[in-house]
């Protein structure tokens, strides 16, 4: 999670879904709520990367801990 305030952050994160782990990178904006990705893997563990350039997020996984998507 990264967190500004209670009106703009953005979290990258699991939720499980019976086709296995749903990732998805939802954030909050001048107190609004978006979903930007959401997805599922069949999978029971997975890696997490969120890079910063500049003023835009981005949030990668990968189930091996080497190739991000």
């Amino acid at each position: 999670m990264v967190f500004s305030d209670d009106e703009n952050y953005l979290r990258l994160g699991p939720r499980f879904a019976t086709s296995g782990i749903e990732v998805s990178f939802r954030h909050r904006e001048n107190d609004v709520y978006k979903v930007s990705v959401s997805f599922s893997e069949p999978a029971t563990s997975f890696y997490l990367r969120v890079t910063k350039v500049g003023d835009v997020f981005t949030g990668y996984y990968s189930l091996d801990g080497i190739s991000y998507k």
